[in-house]
């Protein structure tokens, strides 16, 4: 299995000019394409569901929603014939207070 560490995404912004104004959610994306690239998956949407559990996560039937350090979320939709996923950011964000749980709407 695979997964990509909120360090080593971190490690990758700095030191990568690529990465420089970038988020994390857009980095994780890139890198885990980057590794179907590399590897020859069998189930490369296994793979990707897998990678994130590794982080602070929400996952409502076959929707997730991946939370990072830098405020930035990822939104991955699995579908039959493999997953979309759509980047938001703390400007596009809004929460409101539910019965002592926090609802993000995005």
């Amino acid at each position: 299995m695979f997964y990509i560490s909120e360090e080593e995404l971190k490690f990758k912004k700095d030191t990568n000019p690529e990465y420089f104004d970038k988020k994390l959610n857009h980095i994780f994306m890139k890198e885990l394409f980057n590794l179907k690239n590399i590897y020859p998956f069998h189930d490369f949407v296994q793979i990707t569901r897998n990678a994130t559990l590794y982080f602070l996560n929400r996952t409502y039937l076959d929707e997730t929603v991946v939370f990072f350090e830098d405020c930035s979320i990822l939104k991955i939709n699995f579908i039959d014939d493999g997953f979309e996923w759509s980047e938001h950011y703390d400007s596009e964000i809004s929460t409101a207070f539910y019965y002592g749980r926090y609802s993000i709407r995005i």
